[in-house]
């Protein structure tokens, strides 16, 4: 709907999209009530929402690895291993989000117990995850610097999980 503003005001076509680009390409700058894209991306394990079309590469391969762990059958260890339950795939996935966010892969593996492990390690900070179950998570965390360990008794939450993992990102 055209208002006496709309009328007085003439400018050249494209005027307003340039201006609202502009706008949008300093992070600093966002027009009131702008409301960001979000697009959501399905990756086989849950759906993501990103402002981007698609993942970064360091995404995509940490997915990949992850959803592969769906394809390993009975006895994939040679033994007696137990598949991983899909139901264990999207918590992996939630927890990892937060290290791919700070650009931090992790090591991902099966065990043969059916979980899912994921490890981190820099040569200051060691931190294993190992995901039970749907929000069932087993967690270390060690400062080789400090000596510092937190081993709390599992199961523990993703909140948990997150801040041990936050903590090793820390650094």
């Amino acid at each position: 709907m055209a208002t006496k503003f709309d009328e007085t005001i003439t400018r050249s076509p494209g005027y307003w999209e340039r201006r609202l680009s502009d706008l949008q390409s300093d992070a600093k700058l966002r027009p009131v009530g702008q409301v960001s894209e979000t697009y959501a991306i399905d990756t086989g394990i849950g759906v993501l929402q990103s402002n981007k079309p698609c993942l970064p590469p360091i995404y995509e391969s940490t997915i990949a690895k992850i959803r592969a762990l769906a394809d390993l059958s009975k006895g994939w260890d040679s033994y007696s291993a137990r598949p991983v339950p899909p139901a264990n795939l999207p918590p992996a996935l939630e927890l990892v989000l937060v290290a791919l966010e700070a650009g931090e892969e992790p090591r991902v593996a099966a065990s043969s117990d059916g979980s899912v492990e994921l490890y981190w390690e820099n040569d200051q900070r060691y931190f294993n995850a190992t995901v039970l179950g749907p929000r069932k998570y087993e967690v270390f965390f060690e400062d080789k610097v400090t000596g510092d360990e937190e081993d709390p008794n599992a199961p523990v939450s993703l909140l948990k999980a997150k801040q041990l993992l936050r903590r090793y990102l820390a650094a």
